[in-house]
């Protein structure tokens, strides 16, 4: 009974290790991509005939830009992510974690790998974000304009929206979401290397799984839609 009750406690408590670094990373880089994409769009429709959109092309330039600069921007937050939930894992095997939480995660980090420790993946996950900016922003903003004059303005044209935008998003980012979050577990600075360069990495993750990784970056966004 009670030790039942201890043991699935822990095991309800490792899949959130590390929800308060997750939470933190979104302040700089939602808020940046965010304030970025809307400031500089807000200005090129200055400019255009009333009544009149921007171009997909200056959509999609604005949110992969954006994106680009939120995550450079949040990445030191991203890597102490990503290991911190990976010794969520290891407790859940009843290991012990790398990292006694996150001021000892992040002074080790910088310690022992310095600036590269903290931008560790940093290619990859601006390569990422580009592509989740891609789908979350500029095709969510085109399918909702395309929607709204058989769905209306309102849930339907944004559920629409988000479903068009969620596999578009999950479909692009995926492979470079696999590289990223190798490269800040394993890569040649992290506590267990595996790859030397981000080159290595895709090329052993080619050679070294036949399967398709996916990875379900999209359904954020339906339920997204519904708080708009």
């Amino acid at each position: 009974g009670g030790g039942q009750g201890l043991q699935g406690f822990e095991q309800f408590y490792a899949l959130y290790y590390g929800v308060g670094i997750a939470l933190f990373r979104h302040i700089p880089y939602s808020g940046t991509r965010q304030m970025l994409y809307h400031y500089a769009k807000s200005l090129l429709e200055a400019g255009q005939t009333a009544g009149q959109s921007l171009p997909f092309v200056a959509v999609a330039g604005l949110a992969v830009t954006a994106g680009a600069i939120g995550q450079l921007v949040a990445n030191p937050t991203d890597v102490l992510k990503v290991r911190m939930q990976s010794d969520g894992k290891k407790v859940n095997l009843g290991e012990s974690p790398e990292y006694h939480g996150l001021s000892d995660a992040t002074a080790r980090v910088w310690r022992e790998e310095g600036m590269q420790g903290m931008f560790v993946g940093s290619v990859p996950n601006m390569v990422r974000a580009m592509f989740m900016n891609l789908g979350d922003i500029a095709i969510y903003d085109t399918a909702k304009a395309y929607a709204m004059p058989w769905a209306g303005a309102g849930l339907g044209a944004a559920v629409f929206a988000s479903a068009v935008c969620g596999f578009a998003t999950a479909v692009l980012a995926s492979p470079s979401e696999v590289a990223r979050n190798r490269m800040m577990n394993n890569g040649p600075t992290s506590p267990t290397p595996l790859y030397d360069n981000l080159g290595d990495c895709v090329v052993k993750t080619y050679k070294g799984e036949w399967r398709v990784v996916t990875v379900d970056v999209g359904h954020e966004r339906v339920v997204d839609a519904m708080l708009e």
